[in-house]
């Protein structure tokens, strides 16, 4: 019987973040139980950075991941991603350039996005596919920060869930709408990479 190919989509939040490392080391720590193949990291830097960054989020969780004992070969790098559902739709793109078509995608990020990346995948991956939302262990000292990132996750994850209706699979169509309607985009970002 032929194993299905199983990969941990490790989603970064900025480059040299704790919230980043956090979400690089469960990715390492999926692969060492024996529950992915490969791990695969995303991400440029966030649609709200302005300045041109000397690193990306998926340079600095590849360095975390090797550094924890994952095998270069089962490393997979996408670094043009800056926002959630590029994070998916560039990170296809790499899995389809090497032929992996996985049957489990575990996509592993801080507690708060969860729900939102998932959302995002099922509208991109091919229908029958396993995704499966898995959080690191990330999380903000301050209730305050907590409580004010929680809040502009459930704005986004509504914002997101509401613009995606109607566009199931369609993906020069879903980046048009997040783009047109995601506020980065629209204020004038250096540099925003052309999605399609």
């Amino acid at each position: 019987m032929r194993k299905l190919l199983r990969i941990a989509l490790a989603l970064g939040r900025a480059p040299g973040s704790k919230a980043s490392r956090s979400t690089a080391h469960k990715a390492a720590a999926l692969y060492h139980a024996g529950d992915v193949d490969y791990v695969l990291v995303s991400g440029r830097w966030s649609v709200r950075e302005v300045r041109q960054l000397d690193t990306t989020e998926a340079a600095d969780m590849y360095a975390c991941v090797l550094k924890a004992g994952v095998p270069p070969e089962r490393i997979l790098l996408e670094d043009q991603a800056r926002d959630t559902m590029s994070n998916i739709t560039e990170s296809q793109k790499v899995l389809d350039s090497r032929g992996l078509h996985p049957a489990v995608l575990l996509i592993v990020t801080i507690p708060y996005a969860q729900w939102r990346a998932v959302l995002c995948a099922r509208r991109v991956w091919p229908r029958g596919q396993c995704i499966i939302g898995i959080t690191s262990d990330y999380a903000l000292p301050n209730p305050g920060a907590r409580i004010k990132l929680i809040a502009q996750e459930m704005l986004l994850l509504t914002f997101t869930w509401l613009s995606l209706l109607g566009v199931q699979g369609d993906i020069a169509a879903i980046q048009r709408r997040l783009q047109y309607w995601h506020p980065g985009y629209r204020s004038g970002v250096a540099n925003p990479i052309k999605l399609l």
